[in-house]
C-alpha cells in the first residue's frame, strides 16, 4: 500500500512537473540594434513548429513553448536579419535585431518617390535608414552620410556648426554646379543661392536649406547616382538626387518619441606655431627677432563649443487618418567667441486615406536659422589672422579690451598694436589682413537669418488594380537677411571713415507640381509590364537686394549709424544692387519596365524638358530630349548556382540626359543699378545649346553564405560634353563676357560596397560594412586660345584655378622653384628663385580613392557603432602656413632657426638663373628662404601638401534599458563622438574642409575655422 501510494505521488509530481514546464510562459521585447527602437510586427516562431505570435506596438511579444529547455525562437521582420534565439528555460528573453541591408526584397525609393524591390534596379543606388543618420547626430544630416554611400563625396564648410557642404557624387562633371537634386517625399525644393565666397580675401559661408531639416523626421535617404537613375527628374538631376523621405504618422496607439543630443565641441587642429623668437623690430609687423619667450595666446582664445539638438515628435492615427508632427531645434555656442548658431524646424505631415482609392498626403516643414560670426576663413575680417600673426614679446592680453575712447574722434575707436588713429605724429594705420581679433567678433560682427518654407501636397487614386494617377505640387520658399556692421576705425582698407554697411537681402522660390500615371500588370505568368507616364512644371525664381556703403566717401553720415538711410549717396555699383533670375522648365516624360519570371528586367525611360533658358535658340521650341535603357539579369533565378552563392545578379545601363542654361545668357539684359543704367554682362557670340551628359554604366551584386555576405561592384563612366564657358570678351565689344559651348569632362570610376555578417549568435551580434569608390577626371576638348580656362584666376596670388586639355577638374596651378639638375636655383645670398613663364600644375585636391568602414556590434543590450574613413591621393595647399612662414611665427621658421638655416639642396646663379656656379655651401638662411618662398605671392609649390588622411569619423556605445520606467517606454542613452582623430595626417590642417561650396577655393586653406572634435551623449526615448 505504502508502495502504491508513493509511486502515485511520484507520477503526480512527475505530471505536475511537466505541466508547469509546459505551462512555462516566454515574455520579452524585440528591437532594432541600431537605435534601440521597438519593432512592432515582428515575427516570433518556435522553430520547428506552426507556433507563433508577433509583436505589438511597443515591440513586446508572449509565447509559450512545450519544451523551454530545447525551444529555439525564430526571429523575423521586413529589413531585418532573421534570427534564432534558444530560449534556455529563460521566461524573460530581449531579441536585437541587425539591420539586414543586403535583404533581397528590400523595398526603396527611387527617382519620383516610386518604390521598387531593390534587387529588380537596373542601376546602382543606396539607401540609408534614417537611424543611421542619427547614431551621432550632426546639425547638417547631410554629414551623416560621409564615408556610408560609395560615390558619395562630401567636404564640410570651415564656417562650423550649420555651415553649408559640397557634395560630389561622382565626380565634378561642370563648370557650373555639380551639387545634386534634393529631393523631400518625391519633389525637388529650392537650393538657396546662398552668398559663398569665390576667393580668398574675404570668407562668407551663406549655408544651405541642408542644415534645416530635422534628422529625426528622416524615415530614409536614396542616393542615385547615375543618369540612368535620375533621368526622370530631368536636367535637374545631371549631377544625382538625393531623396529624403520623412516619417509618416502610424496607425494605433499614439507614441511620441523625444531625443536629445549634447555635445562638447573642442579645436582638434591648430597651425604650429613659434614663441621663442620675439618680433623683429618695433612696429614690424613679423617676428624674425632675437630669442626669447612668448605666451601661447591662441588655444587659449578658442572657446569650448557646445552643441544641443533637441527633438520631439507624435505619431498618431487610425486606418483612415494619420498625423506626424515634430519639433527640433538646435543651438550652438562655437569655438569662436561671440559665434553661434540657432535653429528651430517645424515638421507636420498628415495622410488622409478617403476610401480605399483615393488618398491625399501633406507635409509642411518650417525652419528658422540665425547665424551671428559665422566665419569661413580668408584675409579679410577673420580673427584669425591678427591673432596667428600677432608679434612676439608683445603682450596679446591688453588688446582683449579691443576699444578705448577717441578725443579726436568722440567715438570708441579700435585698440591694436599698429592701428590708433590718435597715435602721433602720424595715425598708425595697420594692415588690412591683422585686425585686433575681438574687435572684429565684437565690432565687425556680421549676422545672417533664413526663414524656410517647404509645403508639399499629393493626392493618390487607384482606379483599379492596374492603373494608379498621383498629383503633386509643392512650393519652396527660402529667404534669407544677411547684416554686417563695420564700425569706425576698423583698417581702412576695409571701411570708410564713418565705418561701413553692408545689408543683403535674397530670396529664392521654386514652385513644382506633376502628374503621373502608373500601370502594372501581369501579361502571362513569366511576363509583366510596369509604366509612367507624366508631365512636370517647374518655375524657379530667385532675387537678391545688395548694398554695400564702401566707397561712397564717408561711407554714413555719421559714424557707426547702421541703417539704410545713413548710407552716403554714391554712384559705385557696389552701393545698391539688384540681381534676379526666372526660369521655367516644363518636361514630358515616360518609363515602361518589363520583366520576364521576375529574373529580367528591362527598364526604358525618355523625357523631353522645354526651358525658358533657351529662349532666342533653335532650341526653344522643340526643347532638348534624352533617354536611358537599363538590363538587370538575375543569374540565381535562372540557372542553379554552387550552394555558396545565394543571390547574383548583373547589371547595365546607358543615359544621356541635357542641361539647360544659366538664365539670361541668350540675350541682351539691361539692368539698373545705384540709378544708373548698366551695361549687360554676357552676350550671345554663338548660339547656345544645352549641355549634354552621356552616362555608361555596368554592375553586379552577389550575396554568399545565406546573404551573411554581399559584394556590390560598380563601373561607371560619364561625359558631360558642350560645357557652358563665360569668356572675356573684348574691349571694343561693350560687354565683359560671353558664353561659349566647349569643352568635355570625363568620369570613370569603380564603386563597390561588401557587408558582412560576421557573427549572428543570439546577443551577440557583429556586422561590418566596407564601401570603396575610386574616380578619375579627365578634361578634354577645350580649343581655347592656350587650352585653358581659369575658374579662378590668381590676380595678385600665386595660384590658380585652371581647366587644361588632358588636365583634371580643380587643378591647381602655382608658382614653382627654379629648379636645375633636380636642385633648387638661389642667388649667392640664399634666396631662392621662381620659375619664370605661366603658372605650372602642382596639384589636384580630389582623392584618387575614398573608403569607408561601417561596424555595429551588439551584445545583449549594449550597441556599439564604429565609422573609419579615408581619403588617399589628392594635393591641397594652405596659404595659412605661406603666410605664418613670411611672418616667421611658425614652428617651422623656429625649427629651421634653431637648426642653423634650411635643408634644402641648391645651386647659386649670379644672373638670374641662365648659369649656376656650384652648390650653395651650407643650409640657406631660414628668414631669407621663408620670407621668399612664403606669402601669398611667394613660391606657392612650397605649400602642397598630400590630402591623404584616415580619421575616427563617428563612435557611439549605447545601452537600452530592457523594461519599461514609469511612462517610458523604451529608453536608450548612448556615449557618442564624432571626427574624434586621424589615424594619418599628412597636410598641416583638416583637408576635408573648405571656404566654400564654389569651385574657385576648392582644396585651399586660408585661415580657416580649426575643425572640431566633438564628444558627448545621446538621449532618446519614447512614451
Amino acid at each position: 500500500m505504502k508502495r502504491s501510494t508513493f509511486k502515485i505521488v511520484a507520477l503526480l509530481c512527475l505530471l505536475l512537473t511537466s505541466a508547469t514546464v509546459y505551462g512555462q510562459t516566454v515574455t520579452g521585447k524585440v528591437s532594432s540594434s541600431a537605435d534601440g527602437s521597438p519593432i512592432p510586427g515582428a515575427s516570433v516562431i518556435i522553430k520547428g513548429t506552426t507556433l507563433g505570435t508577433t509583436t505589438d506596438t511597443d515591440g513586446r511579444y508572449t509565447i509559450t513553448p512545450a519544451d523551454p529547455a530545447s525551444a529555439v525562437l525564430v526571429v523575423s521582420f521586413i529589413g531585418f536579419a532573421t534570427i534564432e534565439v534558444p530560449v534556455l528555460n529563460k521566461t524573460s528573453l530581449d531579441v536585437t535585431l541587425q539591420e539586414d541591408i543586403t535583404a533581397l526584397n528590400e523595398v526603396v525609393v527611387t527617382a519620383l518617390g516610386i518604390e521598387k524591390d531593390s534587387k529588380t534596379l537596373t542601376y546602382s543606388m543606396q539607401q540609408v535608414n534614417g537611424d543611421k543618420l542619427n547614431v551621432a547626430k550632426d546639425a547638417n544630416f547631410i554629414n551623416g552620410l560621409t564615408g556610408k554611400v560609395p560615390g558619395l563625396v562630401i567636404n564640410r564648410s570651415s564656417s562650423g556648426v550649420g555651415g553649408s557642404v559640397r557634395i560630389l557624387l561622382r565626380g565634378q562633371k561642370s563648370t557650373r554646379d555639380n551639387q545634386p537634386l534634393i529631393v523631400i517625399d518625391g519633389v525637388p525644393i529650392a537650393s538657396a543661392n546662398s552668398t559663398q565666397t569665390t576667393e580668398i580675401w574675404a570668407g562668407r559661408d551663406g549655408g544651405d536649406v541642408l542644415s534645416m531639416i530635422n534628422p529625426a523626421d528622416i524615415e530614409s535617404t536614396s542616393v542615385l547616382k547615375g543618369a540612368a537613375a535620375s533621368t526622370l527628374y530631368g536636367s535637374l538631376g545631371q549631377n544625382g538626387v538625393i531623396i529624403i523621405t520623412t516619417k509618416k504618422g502610424k496607425a494605433g496607439a499614439t507614441k511620441v518619441d523625444f531625443s536629445s543630443n549634447f555635445t562638447i565641441d573642442k579645436p582638434m587642429y591648430y597651425p604650429e606655431l613659434q614663441y621663442e623668437y620675439l618680433q623683429t623690430a618695433t612696429d614690424a609687423t613679423d617676428s624674425w627677432g632675437q630669442k626669447g619667450s612668448s605666451k601661447d595666446h591662441v588655444k587659449k582664445f578658442f572657446d569650448t563649443g557646445t552643441t544641443w539638438i533637441n527633438s520631439v515628435s507624435i505619431s498618431t492615427g487610425t486606418e483612415k487618418s494619420q498625423t506626424y508632427l515634430s519639433y527640433s531645434n538646435t543651438n550652438n555656442q562655437g569655438i569662436l567667441p561671440t559665434s553661434d548658431f540657432k535653429q528651430h524646424t517645424l515638421n507636420y505631415r498628415q495622410t488622409v486615406n478617403i476610401n480605399s482609392k483615393f488618398s491625399i498626403d501633406g507635409n509642411v516643414i518650417l525652419g528658422l536659422q540665425k547665424n551671428h560670426n559665422r566665419m569661413a576663413g580668408g584675409f579679410y575680417f577673420n580673427p584669425l589672422t591678427g591673432l596667428y600673426m600677432f608679434p612676439r614679446g608683445l603682450n596679446f592680453d591688453q588688446y582683449k579690451q579691443f576699444e578705448y575712447f577717441s578725443p579726436s574722434r568722440l567715438i570708441y575707436a579700435q585698440k591694436w598694436w599698429n592701428i590708433d588713429v590718435d597715435a602721433k605724429p602720424e595715425p598708425k594705420v595697420g594692415q588690412d589682413n591683422q585686425q585686433n581679433p575681438y574687435w572684429i567678433l565684437n565690432r565687425n560682427a556680421a549676422d545672417l537669418t533664413r526663414r524656410n518654407v517647404f509645403a508639399s501636397v499629393g493626392l493618390n487614386y487607384k482606379f483599379n488594380d492596374v492603373f494608379a494617377l498621383q498629383v503633386r505640387g509643392n512650393v519652396s520658399d527660402i529667404a534669407d537677411k544677411f547684416e554686417q556692421k563695420v564700425y569706425a576705425t576698423t583698417q581702412g582698407t576695409l571701411t570708410d571713415k564713418n565705418g561701413r554697411f553692408i545689408w543683403q537681402e535674397g530670396h529664392s522660390m521654386v514652385a513644382y507640381g506633376d502628374a503621373i500615371l502608373t500601370a502594372k500588370k501581369s501579361l502571362t505568368d513569366n511576363f509583366g509590364i510596369t509604366g509612367t507616364l507624366g508631365t512636370a512644371l517647374r518655375y524657379e525664381q530667385f532675387t537678391q537686394q545688395n548694398l554695400d556703403s564702401k566707397g561712397s566717401g564717408d561711407g554714413l553720415v555719421s559714424a557707426n549709424v547702421f541703417t539704410l538711410g545713413a548710407v552716403v549717396p554714391s554712384t559705385s555699383l557696389t552701393a545698391l544692387k539688384t540681381v534676379g533670375s526666372e526660369v521655367q522648365t516644363a518636361g514630358l516624360f515616360g518609363s515602361v519596365s518589363f520583366d520576364y519570371k521576375k529574373a529580367i528586367f528591362l527598364d526604358l525611360t525618355a523625357r523631353n524638358d522645354w526651358s525658358s533658358s533657351l529662349a532666342f535658340t533653335s532650341k526653344m521650341n522643340s526643347g532638348f530630349f534624352y533617354f536611358s535603357g537599363g538590363l538587370n539579369v538575375i543569374i540565381s533565378e535562372l540557372t542553379q548556382l554552387p550552394e555558396v552563392i545565394s543571390f547574383a545578379k548583373i547589371r547595365t545601363s546607358y543615359a544621356e540626359i541635357g542641361n539647360g542654361l544659366p538664365a539670361y545668357m541668350t540675350s541682351s539684359t539691361y539692368t539698373f543699378n545705384a540709378g544708373n543704367q548698366v551695361l549687360p554682362e554676357y552676350y550671345a557670340k554663338y548660339e547656345l545649346k544645352p549641355e549634354k551628359q552621356k552616362s555608361l554604366e555596368l554592375g553586379t551584386e552577389i550575396r554568399f553564405l545565406d546573404d551573411r555576405l554581399a559584394l556590390d561592384l560598380t563601373f561607371y563612366k560619364i561625359n558631360n560634353t558642350d560645357q557652358f564657358f563665360n569668356l572675356n570678351a573684348s574691349k571694343t565689344t561693350g560687354y565683359q563676357r560671353f558664353g561659349i559651348n566647349v569643352g568635355d569632362v570625363q568620369n570613370k570610376g569603380i564603386e563597390a560596397a561588401l557587408n558582412v555578417d560576421v557573427l549572428q549568435n543570439g546577443s551577440l551580434q557583429w556586422n561590418t560594412g566596407i564601401n570603396f569608390t575610386a574616380n578619375r577626371n579627365t578634361v578634354t576638348g577645350i580649343p581655347l586660345a592656350d587650352g585653358s580656362f581659369a575658374i579662378s584666376a590668381p590676380g595678385v596670388n600665386s595660384y590658380g584655378f585652371y581647366l587644361t586639355e588632358g588636365g583634371s577638374f580643380g587643378d591647381i596651378y602655382g608658382r614653382k622653384f627654379l629648379r636645375k639638375d633636380g636642385k633648387i636655383v638661389v642667388d649667392n645670398s640664399g634666396k631662392p628663385l621662381a620659375a619664370g613663364g605661366p603658372l605650372e600644375y602642382v596639384g589636384n585636391p580630389q582623392p584618387k580613392a575614398v573608403v569607408g568602414w561601417n561596424n555595429t556590434l551588439t551584445y545583449k543590450n549594449f550597441t556599439l557603432n564604429i565609422l573609419v574613413d579615408g581619403r588617399f591621393g589628392g594635393q591641397v595647399m594652405s596659404m595659412t602656413e605661406a603666410l605664418l612662414d613670411q611672418a616667421g611665427v611658425s614652428k617651422t621658421t623656429a625649427d629651421a632657426r634653431n637648426a642653423g638655416g634650411v635643408n634644402i639642396p641648391a645651386v647659386v646663379t649670379l644672373d638670374g638663373g641662365a648659369t649656376t656656379s656650384g652648390d650653395f655651401e651650407g643650409l640657406l638662411p631660414a628668414q631669407t628662404f621663408y620670407q621668399t618662398a612664403g606669402g601669398r605671392a611667394g613660391i606657392s609649390e612650397h605649400y602642397v601638401y598630400s590630402a591623404t588622411n584616415v580619421r575616427l569619423r563617428e563612435l557611439s556605445l549605447g545601452y537600452s534599458f530592457p523594461t519599461k520606467i514609469g511612462v517610458i517606454r523604451d529608453l536608450k542613452i548612448s556615449l557618442i563622438g564624432r571626427n574624434l582623430f586621424f589615424f594619418t595626417n599628412k597636410a598641416p590642417f583638416d583637408p576635408e574642409l573648405s571656404m566654400s561650396t564654389g569651385v574657385g577655393v576648392q582644396g585651399v586653406d586660408a585661415f580657416a575655422l580649426p575643425s572640431t572634435r566633438s564628444i558627448g551623449l545621446n538621449l532618446k526615448a519614447s512614451f
